[in-house]
């Protein structure tokens, strides 16, 4: 969570994709992986939380990808 935090403190609140990336990344890394042992693992209250959490971050991060636009990472001349 320090790292997601220190991402929008500072490179996100800059506008820069690849914090946006890399955010996105890691949070559905972790969704997929918790979710799918929750689920293997039969606990199916922890995996409906996760989805409920998930879809919580997913609403400021679309909002986020559409405030960027189609910024590239690309250098500029």
């Amino acid at each position: 969570m320090l790292t997601i935090a220190a991402l929008v403190a500072g490179p996100l609140r800059r506008r820069e994709v690849w914090a946006w990336n890399t955010i996105v990344g890691s949070v559905g890394a972790w969704f997929i992986l918790d979710t799918g042992l929750s689920l293997i693992l039969g606990f199916a209250g922890h995996a409906a939380f996760n989805v409920a959490f998930a879809a919580g971050l997913a609403v400021p991060l679309v909002a986020i990808r559409q405030e960027l636009g189609d910024r590239t990472d690309k250098p500029t001349r």
